[in-house]
Protein backbone atom coordinates (compact mmCIF):
# COMPACT_ATOMS: atom_id res chain seq x y z
CA UNK A 1 0.00 0.00 0.00
CA UNK A 2 1.32 3.44 -0.89
CA UNK A 3 2.37 5.54 2.08
CA UNK A 4 0.46 8.73 2.61
CA UNK A 5 2.24 11.99 3.32
CA UNK A 6 1.43 14.24 6.25
CA UNK A 7 -0.76 16.46 4.05
CA UNK A 8 -2.51 13.58 2.25
CA UNK A 9 -4.99 11.27 3.93
CA UNK A 10 -7.71 8.80 3.07
CA UNK A 11 -11.07 9.22 4.77
CA UNK A 12 -14.15 7.04 4.85
CA UNK A 13 -17.01 9.12 3.49
CA UNK A 14 -20.05 9.09 5.76
CA UNK A 15 -23.06 11.26 6.56
CA UNK A 16 -20.94 13.65 8.59
CA UNK A 17 -18.49 14.47 5.81
CA UNK A 18 -20.44 13.65 2.64
CA UNK A 19 -20.81 17.38 1.94
CA UNK A 20 -17.14 17.31 0.86
CA UNK A 21 -18.14 15.28 -2.22
CA UNK A 22 -20.04 18.32 -3.50
CA UNK A 23 -16.63 20.00 -4.03
CA UNK A 24 -16.02 17.56 -6.89
CA UNK A 25 -19.35 18.04 -8.64
CA UNK A 26 -18.64 21.16 -10.73
CA UNK A 27 -15.18 20.08 -11.94
CA UNK A 28 -16.42 16.59 -12.84
CA UNK A 29 -19.40 17.92 -14.81
CA UNK A 30 -17.15 20.41 -16.58
CA UNK A 31 -15.04 17.46 -17.76
CA UNK A 32 -18.12 15.55 -18.89
CA UNK A 33 -18.09 12.95 -16.13
CA UNK A 34 -21.46 12.16 -14.57
CA UNK A 35 -20.43 9.68 -11.91
CA UNK A 36 -19.78 12.19 -9.11
CA UNK A 37 -23.30 13.48 -9.65
CA UNK A 38 -24.57 9.90 -9.72
CA UNK A 39 -22.73 9.15 -6.47
CA UNK A 40 -24.39 12.15 -4.84
CA UNK A 41 -27.86 11.28 -6.15
CA UNK A 42 -27.61 7.63 -5.09
CA UNK A 43 -26.31 8.63 -1.65
CA UNK A 44 -29.07 11.16 -1.12
CA UNK A 45 -31.90 8.90 -2.35
CA UNK A 46 -30.52 5.89 -0.48
CA UNK A 47 -29.92 3.73 -3.56
CA UNK A 48 -26.21 3.37 -2.77
CA UNK A 49 -24.69 4.57 0.49
CA UNK A 50 -21.80 2.11 0.57
CA UNK A 51 -23.05 0.89 3.93
CA UNK A 52 -23.39 -2.86 3.47
CA UNK A 53 -20.68 -5.08 4.97
CA UNK A 54 -17.52 -4.72 2.89
CA UNK A 55 -18.65 -1.56 1.11
CA UNK A 56 -16.94 1.80 1.55
CA UNK A 57 -16.76 5.16 -0.16
CA UNK A 58 -13.35 6.74 0.29
CA UNK A 59 -12.15 10.26 -0.16
CA UNK A 60 -8.60 11.46 -0.60
CA UNK A 61 -7.83 14.73 1.14
CA UNK A 62 -4.79 16.73 0.16
CA UNK A 63 -4.02 19.79 2.29
CA UNK A 64 -7.61 19.66 3.55
CA UNK A 65 -9.19 19.68 0.08
CA UNK A 66 -11.05 16.69 -1.35
CA UNK A 67 -8.90 15.60 -4.28
CA UNK A 68 -10.80 12.47 -5.26
CA UNK A 69 -13.23 9.72 -4.35
CA UNK A 70 -13.57 6.03 -5.05
CA UNK A 71 -16.01 3.42 -3.88
CA UNK A 72 -16.20 -0.30 -3.27
CA UNK A 73 -19.53 -2.09 -3.39
CA UNK A 74 -21.07 -5.41 -4.19
CA UNK A 75 -21.30 -5.78 -7.94
CA UNK A 76 -24.95 -5.10 -8.83
CA UNK A 77 -24.59 -6.82 -12.21
CA UNK A 78 -23.93 -10.28 -10.80
CA UNK A 79 -25.61 -12.17 -7.98
CA UNK A 80 -22.47 -13.30 -6.22
CA UNK A 81 -21.60 -11.93 -2.77
CA UNK A 82 -17.91 -12.68 -3.39
CA UNK A 83 -17.66 -10.15 -6.23
CA UNK A 84 -16.97 -6.51 -5.47
CA UNK A 85 -17.05 -3.54 -7.80
CA UNK A 86 -14.95 -0.38 -7.98
CA UNK A 87 -17.35 2.52 -8.34
CA UNK A 88 -17.10 6.18 -9.21
CA UNK A 89 -13.33 6.70 -9.04
CA UNK A 90 -12.66 10.37 -9.72
CA UNK A 91 -9.56 12.49 -9.21
CA UNK A 92 -9.56 16.24 -9.83
CA UNK A 93 -7.97 16.93 -13.20
CA UNK A 94 -5.13 19.03 -11.77
CA UNK A 95 -4.14 16.15 -9.46
CA UNK A 96 -4.06 13.34 -12.03
CA UNK A 97 -0.86 11.48 -12.86
CA UNK A 98 0.56 12.35 -9.45
CA UNK A 99 -0.20 9.05 -7.72
CA UNK A 100 -3.44 10.00 -5.97
CA UNK A 101 -5.60 7.63 -8.00
CA UNK A 102 -3.15 4.85 -7.21
CA UNK A 103 -3.32 5.68 -3.49
CA UNK A 104 -7.12 5.45 -3.55
CA UNK A 105 -7.15 2.27 -5.63
CA UNK A 106 -4.55 0.52 -3.48
CA UNK A 107 -6.69 1.35 -0.46
CA UNK A 108 -9.81 0.01 -2.20
CA UNK A 109 -8.02 -3.18 -3.27
CA UNK A 110 -6.64 -3.70 0.25
CA UNK A 111 -10.13 -3.36 1.73
CA UNK A 112 -11.65 -5.54 -1.02
CA UNK A 113 -9.28 -8.41 -0.20
CA UNK A 114 -10.90 -8.66 3.22
CA UNK A 115 -14.41 -9.10 1.79
CA UNK A 116 -14.34 -10.32 -1.82
CA UNK A 117 -12.48 -12.78 -4.04
CA UNK A 118 -12.95 -10.86 -7.28
CA UNK A 119 -13.06 -7.15 -8.04
CA UNK A 120 -14.65 -5.79 -11.21
CA UNK A 121 -15.10 -2.38 -12.79
CA UNK A 122 -16.15 -0.64 -15.96
CA UNK A 123 -14.42 2.15 -17.80
CA UNK A 124 -14.56 3.29 -21.39
CA UNK A 125 -11.61 5.67 -20.97
CA UNK A 126 -8.43 4.44 -22.75
CA UNK A 127 -6.18 6.22 -20.22
CA UNK A 128 -8.03 4.50 -17.40
CA UNK A 129 -7.54 1.09 -19.09
CA UNK A 130 -3.79 1.44 -18.66
CA UNK A 131 -4.10 2.80 -15.13
CA UNK A 132 -6.14 -0.19 -13.95
CA UNK A 133 -3.88 -2.64 -15.76
CA UNK A 134 -0.83 -1.28 -13.87
CA UNK A 135 -2.72 -2.25 -10.71
CA UNK A 136 -3.09 -5.85 -11.91
CA UNK A 137 -6.56 -5.70 -13.47
CA UNK A 138 -7.08 -7.63 -16.70
CA UNK A 139 -9.35 -6.55 -19.54
CA UNK A 140 -12.50 -8.51 -20.13
CA UNK A 141 -15.55 -8.21 -22.34
CA UNK A 142 -18.22 -9.21 -19.85
CA UNK A 143 -21.50 -7.32 -19.52
CA UNK A 144 -20.87 -3.96 -17.78
CA UNK A 145 -17.29 -5.02 -16.98
CA UNK A 146 -14.12 -3.80 -18.67
CA UNK A 147 -11.61 -5.06 -16.08
CA UNK A 148 -11.35 -7.78 -13.47
CA UNK A 149 -8.91 -8.49 -10.64
CA UNK A 150 -8.77 -11.83 -8.86
CA UNK A 151 -7.92 -11.13 -5.25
Amino acid sequence: MTLLTKDTQIIVVNDDNFKLVRELLAPSIKEGYAFVQKTMEEWENGASRFNRPGEQLYGLLRAGQLTGIGGLSYDPYIENPNVGRVRHLYIRQEHRRKGYGRILMENIIHHARQHFITLRLFTDNPDAYLFYETLGFMRTNSYKVSHILHL
